[in-house]
């Protein structure tokens, strides 16, 4: 974010001619590159979240088995190459043919 600011205050700067538009030039290109460097890392951490969040859904599911509770329904859709989580209606409803709440996503 401060990348992104500084490259306004030097494309201000640059514009009323105070500064140079090649530091303008070069903060953006840092800003850029800043960018990608973080979009990788949240990437990364979503990965690492709809692991965990599969690994907790497999043992809700089991658990659901053990007690006798409904099975919760969870689609995932393979598109592309990448796992996907796609949402259809609503997120949280409650049942209206079973009893409990059904999670569904897909």
């Amino acid at each position: 974010m401060l990348t992104a600011i500084a490259t306004g205050a030097a494309g201000a700067a640059a514009q009323v001619e105070v500064w140079r538009w090649e530091i303008h030039a070069t903060l953006a290109t840092l800003t850029l590159l800043v960018n990608l460097w973080a979009f990788r890392i949240e990437y990364d951490c979503l990965r690492i979240n709809l692991g965990v969040l599969d690994e907790v859904m497999r043992e809700v599911t089991a658990y659901a088995a053990r007690t006798g509770w409904p099975a919760m329904r969870m689609r995932w859709s393979r598109k592309h190459g990448s796992d996907r989580l796609r949402r259809s209606g609503s997120s949280w409803a409650y049942g209206t043919r079973s009893s409990g709440i059904n999670w569904a996503l897909g």
